[in-house]
């Protein structure tokens, strides 16, 4: 296709490469500039109280869509050139685009650094890229049969999601859409871990371009004064044969303060907790209760304290342990023993508000028991433990399958932990290290 071929008015399927997503866009060529955009009045018809939801959507984009690029035409040989600036609800990149014979091939880019391909075709006509009902469909068949409480369901929350789901469904055109409408939607529920995806295709590089860079390791541990080690925890989805490793090396020198990192950290799993959470007491601490749906379908409201006895103690957790109770049991009830040698000085946990999931049972419980100073703010509230379930394909649906409740009873999930020193969270270390005794 030559580039005078494509009409003043043509739709595209393209796919971004990286994660795989199918996006329906409308080209408008008029006189040297361009025009690239999603399906217009989305935010209006999807969500109108989009202003609402400023956690989920960065940026507005012109006239509704949730994908508008514009920018200059320029003609290279048989090739139609497009660049300019590609701006999306989540953000805002350079863009260049060439279409050459049929085929589109694209890149945006932001600050030189952060990188996505696009690639696709002509569209003879304008059409959903998918059934898209079938997908919604089998996302609330799913949740219904596997959600931790089923009393939720019945409630107007959740009711109104899926009304809201099934009324948009056929007005649904492609990937991104469908992402953005579930979100949106979800948000409004009164629990975290629910959310829809995709199966992120094989990263192979493209020409010219090398390999992905190995992941940072999940902990750091470095002495930030003679008697103050300072650990930074960036994920706990490391193995507990990790997290031991770091307790052997805090047990060489007799430290008297450990700051504790876990800004940004959104949690991982139970067993790599446990090393860490045992170092940090000389007593037996009680990290709380998972509760599963086994439990709420015999009981509308949550067990009480007394009733933990009657859950499965777990001190020695295992994924595979835990996901077993999970599915065969009404809960858990989580134990961290004393280590044989205890850390006996000052502990410090830094937090914000992406401190998320496994993460937060950790510093609550030590807080609560006096053991820990919480520095930062309020944490993301995000603590309910879930499972991935296929939708049809590529879509997959994470949905939460147990509750959680402190040994006192609280529930944290969209409560969080408030800090007992509310400070900056990128101030946090300093303000730490400034209030400790000066030896």
């Amino acid at each position: 296709m030559l580039a005078q071929a494509i009409p003043a008015e043509s739709v595209w399927q393209v796919t971004n490469t990286t994660s795989g997503d199918l996006h329906l866009w409308t080209l408008r060529l008029d006189r040297g500039s361009f025009q690239l955009y999603s399906q217009k009045d989305v935010l209006k018809t999807f969500a109108p109280d989009a202003a609402a939801n400023k956690d989920h959507l960065a940026n507005k984009t012109i006239h509704g869509s949730l994908i508008y690029i514009e920018g200059q035409t320029r003609t290279s040989g048989d090739s139609l050139v497009l660049e300019g600036r590609f701006q999306s609800v989540y953000s805002q990149r350079q863009f260049r685009a060439t279409i050459y014979r049929g085929a589109f091939r694209a890149v945006t880019a932001a600050d030189g650094k952060s990188r996505n391909d696009w690639q696709g075709s002509r569209l003879a006509q304008k059409k959903p890229l998918r059934n898209y009902a079938a997908v919604i469909d089998s996302a609330i068949q799913v949740t219904e049969r596997k959600f931790y409480n089923p009393h939720l369901l019945r409630q107007g929350p959740w009711v109104a999601f899926k009304q809201q789901l099934r009324r948009q469904q056929g007005a649904i055109w492609d990937d991104y859409q469908l992402k953005i409408v579930f979100t949106l939607g979800a948000a409004r529920l009164p629990f975290s871990h629910y959310s829809l995806s995709s199966q992120r295709p094989a990263l192979t590089p493209a020409p010219g371009r090398s390999a992905p860079a190995l992941p940072v390791g999940n902990v750091a541990l470095r002495e930030v004064a003679p008697q103050t080690a300072y650990l930074q925890v960036r994920s706990f989805n490391g193995t507990a044969a990790e997290m031991d490793s770091v307790v052997t090396l805090l047990k060489a020198k007799p430290y008297q303060n450990l700051i504790i990192d876990l800004r940004d950290n959104q949690g991982g799993s139970v067993q790599a907790v446990m090393p860490l959470a045992r170092y940090l007491s000389a007593d037996t601490v009680y990290l709380g209760a998972i509760v599963t749906r086994h439990w709420f379908e015999h009981s509308s409201t949550p067990p009480k304290q007394s009733e933990y006895k009657s859950l499965q103690s777990f001190s020695e957790a295992s994924y595979e342990r835990i996901m077993a109770a999970i599915h065969q049991t009404k809960g858990v009830c989580l134990l961290a023993p004393p280590d044989t040698r205890p850390f006996s000085g000052s502990v410090y946990f830094l937090v914000n508000r992406e401190t998320a999931s496994a993460c937060e049972p950790l510093v609550y419980s030590y807080q609560h028991n006096k053991r820990a100073v919480v520095v930062g703010e309020n944490t993301a509230g995000a603590m309910l433990s879930g499972e991935r379930f296929a939708l049809p394909a590529p879509f997959v649906l994470w949905v939460p399958t147990a509750d959680y409740y402190t040994a006192d009873g609280k529930r944290l999930d969209l409560v969080g932990v408030a800090p007992d020193v509310a400070v900056n969270p990128a101030s946090s270390l300093n303000h730490v290290l400034a209030a400790l005794p000066q030896k």
